[in-house]
């Protein structure tokens, strides 16, 4: 591991538990004087991640320093809260994707070329609103709708600048032009909304649990198996838990079970990765081919 990534952690339920972590720093400090490795202690924190009113905290140490205690903190660019709500983590990404696309819109001003464009759109912008979504994908609409503003102003931008040209199905009104609606935009364009993108990236996720292209021991026997007993009726093949609240339903084991239910027919433990992708993308335009329709712009 690189020297910034080491992290160390114990779940806390009762104070004793607190004594069980400290322990573990301090052998993990042991080792380090043991092994002429010097730690900066300025730059350690701890986190406690929870969601009660009264949590237990302790004043964790390295060699009697007390370590510095945090209530945000990002790591591998996703940002981490206490209350591991991704909100923060949205707004950062919304906020650094509308920038780029606003000073990729100057620099592209004169640019005429739709893969050109397209490719800069893929790299510098969508990039941004993708990054590790199998950790953070939102599950509240507001999110949803923000992120997806992101690519239906990007569309937006290409059919005014190519003049609708491109647009076979544009159609009039009484002389008025009709524009077409975000999704139709996406399938003149042939990419999916983000939305379903992320919904694949879940997918594919838990199919490479699955299959085992993803060795996670620690996701994969927390994934519930569905295993029939003497109903014929249909079941799906993996178990949802069920909870009271938003925060547990949406959880990211129960999410990514929840997009691999949607797109359960296009996996087969017989199909290699690559093909279970391509019959997801497959899929995936063809569910957006049915939402068809036009709006007055």
């Amino acid at each position: 591991m690189f020297a910034d990534d080491i992290k160390i952690f114990h779940v806390i339920k009762e104070i004793h538990d607190t004594n069980k972590l400290q322990e573990d720093i301090n052998k993990f400090s042991d080792w380090c004087h043991k092994n002429s490795l010097t730690l900066n202690i300025s730059i350690c924190k701890i986190m406690s991640f929870h969601r009660k009113r009264s949590p237990i905290l302790f004043a964790y140490n390295i060699n009697k320093t007390e370590l510095l205690r945090v209530n945000e903190i990002t790591d591998l660019g996703i940002t981490y809260t206490v209350n591991m709500s991704f909100n923060n983590h949205i707004d950062k990404c919304i906020a650094k994707a509308n920038y780029t696309f606003g000073f990729d819109k100057r620099w592209t001003n004169e640019f005429t070329d739709l893969p050109t464009l397209f490719s800069l759109y893929f790299a510098y912008i969508r990039s941004q609103v993708e990054y590790a979504s199998v950790v953070w994908s939102p599950y509240y609409s507001i999110h949803t709708k923000r992120i997806e503003s992101i690519q239906k102003k990007f569309l937006l931008f290409l059919l005014k600048k190519t003049g609708w040209e491109y647009n076979h199905d544009l159609i009039y009104h009484e002389n008025i032009a009709l524009l077409p609606t975000y999704t139709t935009r996406c399938l003149e364009y042939k990419i999916c909304t983000l939305e379903n993108r992320r919904l694949f990236l879940d997918a594919a996720f838990m199919g490479n649990i699955l299959l085992g292209q993803i060795d996670s021991p620690h996701i994969l026997e927390n994934v519930s198996i569905h295993v029939p007993g003497k109903s014929l009726r249909h079941h799906q093949f993996l178990n949802l838990e069920r909870h009271h609240t938003n925060y547990g339903e949406n959880s990211p084991i129960n999410r990514l079970s929840k997009s691999y239910h949607i797109a359960e027919k296009n996996f087969g433990f017989n199909l290699s990765r690559d093909n279970f992708k391509k019959n997801l993308k497959t899929y995936l335009l063809f569910k957006l081919k049915k939402n068809l329709t036009f709006f007055h712009f």
